[in-house]
């Protein structure tokens, strides 16, 4: 968008797939040939008035931010369960010496509240010993921009399938019935993708079954 010679962009609404190894939507995507783009792992960095951080600064505050996580998963085992994450994260870096200047500090900081982004949580409500605990559950792979979101794979599921409103849907059969997921969320238990996964196509057959119920009594009829 653009108007009085600036330039704004809007989300039109996409997703990013996080790892598209053994994801149901990575491989919905694939088996629909809908376009996917690759997030870069280039994620340069910012000044509050627009410039750019210095490379060598930005690795050097990152590294040792890492090297501090490292610290940190090595002293939850001698430590309580009940200390924060953040306690341990501020006693490191003063113990270390790490960011002991302004500029330096300001990157660090950037590093924490991305760590608080990306776990939905505050540090200080965080637990040393557990807030990893999903990592190993993570899917591999690169991670990729799905462009109008996951809307489009609902979409294209429901396509030629029979909406039936205000109607009670009732299933015969001797076969078990669930929208668990089982095969995906057992392996992945920190993700809902094969529940998403499983819930859509069981969803398809129940409609699919209520429209042949429907059709089977017109002819009886």
């Amino acid at each position: 968008m653009e108007g009085v010679n600036k330039v704004a962009a809007a989300d039109l609404g996409r997703s990013v797939l996080t790892g598209t190894l053994e994801n149901p939507h990575g491989l919905l995507a694939r088996q629909l040939s809908y376009t996917l783009h690759k997030v870069s792992d280039q994620c340069p960095l910012y000044r509050a008035g627009g410039k750019l951080v210095d490379e060598h600064l930005d690795k050097k505050v990152e590294d040792a931010y890492n090297g501090l996580l490292k610290k940190a998963s090595k002293l939850r085992q001698e430590l309580s369960q009940i200390v924060p994450l953040g306690w341990a994260l501020e006693t490191l870096q003063k113990d270390f010496g790490v960011a002991m200047n302004d500029k330096e500090m300001s990157l660090f900081n950037w590093h924490l509240e991305n760590l608080e982004f990306t776990n939905a949580g505050l540090l200080s409500q965080l637990s040393l010993a557990f807030w990893d605990q999903d990592n190993r559950y993570d899917m591999g792979g690169d991670h990729f921009f799905f462009p109008s979101g996951n809307e489009r794979l609902v979409h294209a599921m429901a396509e030629n399938v029979p909406i039936i409103f205000k109607k009670i849907i009732n299933c015969g059969g001797k076969e078990d019935f669930f929208f668990a997921g089982e095969a995906t969320t057992g392996r992945y238990p920190a993700t809902m993708h094969g529940a998403f996964l499983t819930g859509l196509r069981e969803a398809a057959k129940m409609a699919h079954n209520a429209n042949v119920r429907t059709l089977h009594l017109q002819v009886k009829k």
